[in-house]
């Protein structure tokens, strides 16, 4: 779906949008809700601002987003 909106997918669950400069992750099924009439609602997305420098170092080492 985030793909769909226009997002690149940089690591599973993570999704970068580089015309805003925004890393959006732990984007799992286990953090989601499906209504019944189909939509599905993200429960407590990581929403940072990034620059681009960052998103290319994500690019190249995207096991470093989930780091805690």
């Amino acid at each position: 779906m985030m793909r769909v909106k226009g997002f690149e997918g940089i690591a599973p669950g993570a999704y970068y949008d580089s015309s805003e400069g925004l890393l959006i992750f732990d984007l799992f099924p286990r953090n989601a809700i499906l209504t019944q009439d189909g939509d599905v609602f993200p429960i407590d997305p990581v929403i940072q601002r990034i620059d681009t420098a960052f998103a290319d170092f994500l690019r190249i080492q995207p096991h470093t987003i989930n780091l805690i």
